[in-house]
């Protein structure tokens, strides 16, 4: 689990590559973001390593 509540910018690349890193130990990482935006964009992205949890 990473906690990326208190980020206020994650882009495309960024997601990408933790899924990669995810992805490489077979695992899936949990990260939780403060805003749904994350959580649309990795839904866009279609990656499966890696679960956006939205956190109010």
């Amino acid at each position: 689990m990473l906690d990326a509540s208190r980020l206020r910018f994650v882009d495309h690349r960024a997601l990408v590559r933790l899924a990669g890193y995810a992805r490489q130990r077979e695992a899936v990482l949990v990260l939780r973001a403060a805003g749904t935006g994350v959580a649309r964009l990795a839904a866009l992205l279609e990656l499966p390593d890696l679960r956006v949890e939205v956190i109010r």
